[in-house]
């Protein structure tokens, strides 16, 4: 699930940072993410531990030290862990996905079409 501030969508800003975090029980087990202005800048690869930039010019022009994230990616791990058990370790409920077919001609009744 996805956390935001109420109403936020409505504050007006020249720019806009974000960072995403999160963990998961599959692989890969987890991300740390920052974007300026829609642009991804940079992302933490968990199993290599170090900052990997969308592009070369910004790791020469910022830095951030990948170790930072690691210590709270143990404690969302730790979070994820504790929720897993209060459902009684319960997966959720997997439901099949809704299709629409549509026909490459108009459809007659009792007449051969193609999807």
């Amino acid at each position: 699930f996805l956390l935001s501030l109420r109403g936020a969508g409505a504050i007006k800003a020249d720019h806009v940072s974000t960072y995403v975090m999160f963990v998961q029980t599959h692989r890969p087990t987890g991300e740390f993410m920052f974007e300026f202005d829609e642009d991804e800048m940079f992302y933490v690869d968990l199993d290599k531990k170090e900052t990997v930039w969308h592009l070369e010019e910004f790791g020469r022009a910022f830095f951030f030290e990948a170790q930072r994230v690691l210590s709270h990616i143990v404690i969302l791990n730790d979070s994820l862990n504790i929720m897993i058990q209060r459902s009684n370790h319960t997966p959720a409920a997997n439901d099949p996905p809704e299709v629409t077919v549509f026909p490459k001609e108009p459809v007659e009744l009792g007449q051969p079409n193609t999807l």
